[in-house]
């Protein structure tokens, strides 16, 4: 089989080796910095943990993402936050490098036609995965997400390679993937529709008979079906959540799909959606005049799983991350488009230039990510502390249940003499606090110069200290102006 001009001048094991290298240092540089709330909140659940199997039993938490907990579990104490993350990063890592050979097998067989070159299409699926800001953002978060894309690939890959036959030896290990998946993040559930609904279709094609399609399909999807049924019943149907900002999904899936793709965040709108299902459809088209049957897994994955969710669970709570697992399905069937492309002479042109755009988009948004990590907590505490005199501290803000976890955290790791302590709304007093903390999701909310608390104290702006979204808080520290009521 003919090998395309760019198989030729690009060494693919050295490409793929650089680009998985270049993902790991930088997802290694964007874990450092503070945790943010929602690892805090994961650090505190492993915590009152009284075993690791107390994880899965007794802490059923929308902030519990079992497998990620479970390692947190084991690290603690740490005096290094970062060293939380540790785990998240070797997972994001493994995802990028999983997923290139996901690419790479392409239809299962591993080898590419001259218009979709298996090399070109793993060397391109590795430079999506690693360099898209939004699997970097959430790939470095001590959280569960990393541990989904990593196993989800290997289960697509383990499906691929195998071509889902029955009495599979591989099908163990396809099940402990997917298994894996789920309990790093229970959105996983995505793969697992993905992957049935292609696999159904896949086994039916071969006309291998009902009973040996039936047997087939039940060796491979029964223990996961019924792994995920025991999860949902012991543990997600009776989670708990802490809330959020109420938007409805359109709007985080709108930023979701510009952290993907390196499109500006402030420019999001449905044309963003529409571009994304536009790419969708074309892929989808693409596939099916191949003959492909891969088409419904990117069809049930990108868009059809997440849409019966939501219309089985409909809420008004979404962020960027639920879209995590669809980002990645998406990315990997851009790299075929993009494969095909490269071999198309001058098409190789617009191939060059999308990704070029791709890289300085998502890069602008990594250096932000690195200089403003996701959020200064300790920085801002100690500024408080070396402008404060005496060894007693107080401070108030406009939000007790995240600012006051962030402080009771941070404030006790500083190192320090001086004690901080936390002042509740409720617990305020006529002469107010030393300090006041106004906290903002986005740059964009500036607060006033001054501000005032219950009791009208006022309180002038002394100091801003920055974080990137999608995750963490802006703190605007304010220090106290005069008397009661002033």
């Amino acid at each position: 089989m003919p090998r395309s001009r760019l198989e030729e001048r690009v060494p693919a094991r050295a490409a793929l080796v650089v680009i998985v290298a270049l993902a790991a240092v930088v997802r290694l540089l964007a874990a450092r910095g503070d945790l943010w709330l929602d690892e805090i909140f994961t650090v505190a659940l492993a915590e009152i943990a009284s075993s690791p199997l107390a994880i899965l039993t007794e802490l059923p938490h929308e902030n519990n993402h079992v497998l990620n907990t479970f390692f947190v579990y084991l690290l603690r104490p740490l005096d290094w936050d970062w060293l939380y993350r540790l785990p998240a990063c070797i997972a994001g890592v493994a995802a990028v490098a999983v997923g290139a050979w996901v690419a790479w097998l392409g239809d299962g067989r591993g080898e590419g036609a001259p218009d979709d070159p298996a090399r070109v299409r793993s060397i391109l699926a590795a430079l999506l995965l690693g360099g898209s800001y939004l699997s970097i953002h959430y790939g470095t978060e001590a959280r569960g997400y990393a541990f989904a894309l990593c196993f989800g690939f290997v289960a697509l890959g383990v499906a691929l390679r195998d071509g889902v036959t029955a009495w599979s030896r591989r099908a163990p290990l396809y099940w402990l993937a997917l298994l894996l998946a789920v309990l790093g993040q229970a959105l996983a559930v995505h793969w697992f529709a993905a992957l049935v609904a292609w696999s159904t279709l896949h086994v039916a094609r071969a006309r291998r008979g009902w009973s040996t399609t039936v047997m087939t399909l039940a060796w491979w999807h029964g223990v996961p079906a019924l792994a995920c049924a025991a999860f949902y019943l012991g543990f997600l149907r009776v989670m708990k959540g802490v809330g959020g900002p109420q938007e409805g999904a359109l709007a985080p899936l709108e930023r979701a799909i510009a952290l993907a793709t390196g499109l500006p965040v402030s420019g999001a709108d449905l044309t963003y959606v529409a571009g994304a299902l536009g790419i969708l459809a074309a892929g989808i088209w693409w596939l099916v005049r191949r003959g492909s049957d891969l088409w419904v897994l990117y069809a049930v994955g990108i868009a059809g799983s997440p849409a019966a969710l939501w219309l089985l669970k409909p809420t008004d709570l979404y962020f960027e991350r639920y879209f995590v697992v669809s980002a990645a399905l998406w990315l990997l069937l851009a790299a075929r488009l993009l494969a095909s492309l490269a071999t198309r002479g001058r098409a190789a042109i617009a191939c060059a230039t999308i990704l070029v755009a791709f890289v300085i988009g998502n890069a602008v948004r990594l250096e932000q990510l690195l200089r403003d990590q996701r959020g200064h907590y300790r920085a801002a505490l100690r500024y408080i502390a070396d402008r404060t005199a005496g060894d007693a501290i107080t401070v108030a803000s406009d939000q007790d249940f995240r600012n006051g976890i962030l402080v009771a955290y941070f404030a006790p790791r500083l190192g320090i003499a001086k004690r901080i302590r936390y002042v509740a709304r409720g617990e305020l007093s006529l002469t107010g606090t030393d300090w006041y903390i106004v906290h903002r999701l986005t740059d964009g909310d500036v607060p006033p110069a001054i501000v005032s608390d219950a009791w009208r104290n006022r309180y002038r702006l002394a100091a801003h200290f920055a974080a990137t979204r999608p995750s963490g808080f802006h703190w605007y520290v304010y220090q106290r102006l005069g008397a009661a009521g002033g």
